[in-house]
């Protein structure tokens, strides 16, 4: 389960860089849809438990208590989400926003004349 919360919280906020979005609201969303996964997860293993223990009868044995583990996978879960939105967005992406940009082309082939231009200063100013 932390493994498939490690790759959501992972996706989302890979995505919201790539779009140049603030990533707050939308890991936040994804840490509470992992919540929900989580408990769901725990209470059915909870009672296939139940049912395994009391040989297909399963209001005969009581159900053990999974709620420690929940809250440790909840902490964990938390700790991922943190963790993602320090990460930010980088600054590289942030900086490289073009208000204008230009890119002449001819029969659907062209140029960003912008980025062909940050390259350059790039590689003249890293000599």
């Amino acid at each position: 389960m932390i493994h498939a919360a490690s790759e959501t919280l992972k996706w989302v906020s890979d995505h919201c860089k790539a779009s140049r979005l603030d990533p707050a609201a939308y890991i936040d969303e994804a840490r509470l849809l992992v919540h929900e996964f989580i408990r769901k997860s725990y209470r059915e293993i909870a009672r296939t438990d139940q049912l395994l223990r009391g040989n297909g009868f399963p209001d005969t044995v009581s159900p053990r208590d999974v709620s420690d583990k929940e809250r440790a996978a909840f902490s964990h879960v938390d700790q991922l989400a943190k963790a993602y939105l320090l990460s930010g967005p980088p600054a590289a992406v942030v900086a490289s926003e073009d208000i204008l940009e230009l890119k002449p082309n001819l029969w659907g082939i062209g140029i960003n004349l912008n980025a062909a231009w940050r390259r350059l200063r790039n590689k003249i100013g890293g000599r």
